[in-house]
């Protein structure tokens, strides 16, 4: 299976799933998924994906699906 592979399923997977609570629950799952993705990483490969979060990249994936979403853009806050 490729990443891409893996992403289709996952996307499609969450897609088809009733969640009491849809849109905390699949949050939820997502961080405990990046987790244990960048924990497997080499130290200096996940350190350089957790400087790419922090410096905007998970930002802009979420904006990927905001307008297919209809879901609206909350200004952001203050970066701590």
């Amino acid at each position: 299976m490729t990443g891409s592979d893996l992403t289709k399923c996952l996307l499609d997977l969450v897609g088809d799933a009733t969640l009491e609570k849809p849109n905390e629950d699949f949050a939820d799952a997502a961080w405990a998924l990046l987790g244990l993705a960048l924990s497997k990483l080499p130290p200096s490969q996940r350190e350089t994906l957790l400087q790419a979060i922090e410096d905007g990249k998970l930002r802009r994936h979420v904006e990927r699906f905001l307008g297919a979403s209809g879901v609206p853009e909350v200004p952001c806050g203050t970066r701590h």
